[in-house]
């Protein structure tokens, strides 16, 4: 039995309508372009419903969505919501019943640096056997290397593949491919440092090392990692041995190269992908920003919109389409706010249950500490952020005092971005890279703010960075790491945002669809906020 009204008690809208009668009735396959808060997830759980296929796949981006979904989704159904990379654990459980994640073996081991330690290995053999009488031909590689040709190879399982298998072919072209490599690396910032260069660790030979690693990755050694699971059945042209008569990918627009390679061979019937092409903002991860009207030619499908937002309010709205001109708000939504206040004005202001956005990490710091000054529970979302800190905390060693640290931290932004500009002035990615050094130290130098140890400031990093998002917690947040959240009241650091570029203009647009009733505008009061 099918149902007459939405989740949010209202008839089903025209649009959604159209979208629901083509999973019951419709042939070829279709691509919605939902905007944000138009309740995709609800037609999506619905058309499955409606659909006469006997297997559905549902797949997302993230783990939260796909539970969302899960919860959804009718157990009376043949259908169930996953993410790619589980779908592809099971095809390689399939081929090789006795492979575990290499997280979970005793002791746990890492597949990717072992595979790159390996390479790494075979290389110097190499050297030594074509250059006998050169001392330095067999010296170990340093562990630095071995991280680097780690992280590039399974970057490069994420990004490209289309590359890596041109890389293999005896009649590729092998400079095209390495030449691609090399601009992940600068994407990435898994280049190396100037010392690595001048020991002979050039880009370009970690570019073709990370290949090497791609290759033996493919080889049977009872473990496969992360990025392996979805690498593996595209490489070795595996697919499920029942293929789903319909898939349904939501978050195209968050949707690596793997990924949507893998989400087209396990499939038999129709395909229906669902995103935003507006809100692609993971470019810096390797997701796929055309993804949307790419797989919309090669499958040959019809486009159906989802423009009315159910989310946000009215002024909201009218404030967003200055970014996205095809955005509109549900007649039934309220009227809304849209204000601006001074950064000294925030700490009054920010309530438990609203949302701080900032561009970038470092400006969060500041604004976190200030309301737990004034006495009020707030967090940095993103766990990972603060290991990553702490990990490059370790990078420097023991100081003397927290000056002395800040002097390590600038000394090492500084080399970082010199080692990047020194390279050809045309390489991709190049200006992501120096952002995010500067970002990771400012936001290093903002922690320090009223500390007497390094011992206190890895404390203070363990307590900030957190994922709690509960309604007694103010929410300090990248819009990225917002991505897919919503709040009654959203904040955004005005100066932390551009509007310089396409994804730039994206991440502004996913930052105000965060807000249902209230958007704050937060404008820079000093020159320290900066």
């Amino acid at each position: 039995m099918t149902n007459l009204f939405a989740p949010n008690g209202l008839p089903w809208s025209s649009q959604q309508n159209a979208i629901l009668d083509w999973f019951a009735n419709g042939t070829g396959n279709l691509v919605v372009r939902a905007r944000a808060g138009t309740g995709k997830t609800s037609v999506i759980a619905e058309g499955v419903e409606r659909s006469p296929e006997a297997s559905v796949l549902v797949t997302s981006f993230g783990k939260y969505t796909v539970g969302e979904l899960n919860r959804r989704l009718r157990r009376s159904r043949n259908a169930e919501a996953i993410t790619l990379n589980g779908v592809g654990h099971r095809i390689v459980l399939d081929r090789r019943k006795d492979t575990k994640l290499d997280c979970f073996c005793v002791p746990r081991v890492n597949r990717g640096k072992v595979i790159a330690a390996t390479v790494l290995f075979e290389d110097a053999k190499a050297q030594t056997l074509a250059r006998p009488d050169d001392p330095t031909a067999s010296d170990d590689a340093p562990d630095d290397v071995v991280t680097l040709v780690d992280e590039l190879a399974e970057k490069g399982k994420e990004s490209a593949v289309g590359v890596f298998l041109n890389w293999l072919q005896p009649d590729g072209d092998k400079r095209r491919a390495v030449d691609s490599m090399i601009a992940l690396a600068y994407k990435h910032g898994c280049t190396p440092d100037r010392e690595l260069v001048d020991e002979g660790w050039s880009v370009e030979r970690i570019a073709v090392l990370a290949f090497r690693a791609m290759a033996l990755a493919r080889r049977r050694d009872g473990t496969i990692n992360w990025a392996d699971q979805v690498f593996l059945p595209i490489v070795n042209d595996w697919s499920p041995r029942r293929p789903y008569d319909m898939i349904v990918v939501d978050e195209a627009q968050d949707m690596n190269e793997a990924q949507l390679l893998l989400a087209l061979r396990v499939t038999r019937g129709r395909v229906c992908i669902v995103g935003d092409d507006r809100q692609a903002i993971y470019g810096f991860r390797g997701a796929d920003s055309q993804s949307i009207d790419r797989l919309k030619f090669e499958l040959g499908a019809i486009e159906l919109p989802l423009s009315v937002s159910f989310r946000c309010d009215k002024r909201i709205i009218a404030v967003t389409q200055r970014l996205v001109g095809d955005i509109t708000a549900s007649p039934s939504a309220g009227a809304g706010s849209v204000t601006t206040i001074s950064a000294a004005a925030i700490f009054a202001a920010a309530q438990p249950g609203d949302f701080i956005l900032s561009r970038k990490n470092a400006p969060l710091a500041g604004i976190c500490l200030g309301l737990l000054r004034s006495g009020k529970r707030a967090t940095i979302k993103g766990k990972d952020v603060g290991r990553g800190l702490i990990a490059l905390l370790k990078r420097f060693g023991k100081t003397r005092s927290v000056d002395d640290l800040m002097k390590r931290i600038w000394r090492w932004c500084k080399s970082e971005i010199e080692k990047i500009e020194k390279e050809d002035q045309g390489a991709i990615g190049k200006e992501d890279a120096i952002d995010q050094i500067r970002d990771k130290a400012e936001l290093l130098v903002n922690l320090c703010d009223g500390i007497a140890s390094v011992a206190e400031l890895v404390k203070r990093i363990e307590t900030l960075f957190t994922e709690d998002s509960g309604p007694a917690m103010i929410v300090c947040s990248t819009v990225h790491k917002a991505k897919g959240l919503e709040a009654d009241r959203v904040f955004l650091l005005s100066w932390t945002f551009r509007e310089d570029g396409p994804e730039e203009i994206n991440i502004l647009y996913v930052a105000q669809t965060r807000a249902r009733h209230e958007l704050v505008f937060v404008e820079a009061s000093d020159a320290k906020c900066r």
